[in-house]
């Protein structure tokens, strides 16, 4: 059987109207300019008019002013009902992307940033120090002495697996990660690492060795400690496991993002 052409019918059909907009936005902002320069002429008095003209006058010129964010007018007993432009929504949600990508980027930087300052600190007291060569030598060989000690990688897919001793909470510390969507790159999330003081347990203070992945640049970070926390923030593709050095060597912590029970990420990112 042939397909037949279906038209609308009824009284409903009959007593409404649709208008879809179609006009560019320099028509509607046309009419809306010659409303109000027609306004202006009748307020200063060069045509005769009265208030009802210039009320109607200004009612077209805010009309023609909203009418390029209209999709589409209909008409009906029931009355006036107007379609917005999909893209007041669509750019709405594009700013508060743009909103949370900034504050992620931000945060990343600032890590950066912060990582810099650390690094030209350590140079600085190294140049302070190069006032004695004695005393440089001496306290190289004696930190040469004492190298901290990590256990060989025994796992290469995962290097630091098993070379902080597997704990995550450990000398009053804890090692903890919350992990979300990231706003910048698809598919990877944002990972935040946090080494805390549990309670009734000393303030952590000093810096804080994050180790990460051997694919992250760099993969070691010093960060200090404020207010007994130390934290680090990161983009990631997917689950590794951290290693975090605490109390100036004395308390070594260990956090798996993929088998943790402690963090909650997509099941899709620990599986990576």
């Amino acid at each position: 059987m042939a397909d037949v052409p279906t038209t609308s019918a009824g009284p409903a059909a009959q007593s409404s109207s649709t208008f879809v907009n179609r006009y560019p936005n320099f028509f509607y902002h046309t009419i809306a300019a010659i409303c109000v320069i027609l306004v202006v002429v009748e307020v200063v008095g060069f045509l005769k008019g009265d208030g009802v003209k210039i009320a109607i006058l200004f009612g077209l010129a805010i009309l023609a002013l909203l009418a390029p964010n209209i999709e589409s007018l209909k008409i009906s007993k029931s009355g006036i009902v107007a379609d917005l432009k999909k893209r007041i929504d669509e750019n709405s949600n594009k700013i508060d992307h743009t909103k949370s990508a900034t504050r992620e980027s931000d945060a990343q930087l600032d890590q950066k940033i912060t990582q810099i300052f650390e690094e030209l600190r350590g140079l600085r007291t190294t140049a302070l120090s190069m006032a004695s060569v004695a005393k440089v030598a001496e306290a190289d060989t004696e930190r040469r002495a004492k190298p901290l000690e990590l256990r060989p990688v025994s796992d290469p897919t995962d290097p630091q697996k098993g070379r902080f001793c597997g704990e995550e909470e450990r000398n009053g510390r804890r090692l903890s990660a919350l992990v979300v969507a990231s706003s910048i790159r698809p598919d990877w999330c944002q990972v935040t690492l946090k080494v805390t003081s549990l309670r009734g347990s000393p303030t952590l203070t000093g810096n804080v060795g994050f180790y990460l992945h051997d694919t992250f640049r760099p993969d070691h970070y010093s960060v200090q400690a404020i207010k007994g926390e130390a934290s680090l923030v990161l983009s990631a593709w997917g689950a590794f496991t951290v290693g975090a050095i605490a109390d100036e060597g004395k308390t070594m912590l260990e956090l798996d993002l993929a088998t943790s029970q402690n963090v909650i990420a997509p099941a899709r990112w620990r599986k990576r």
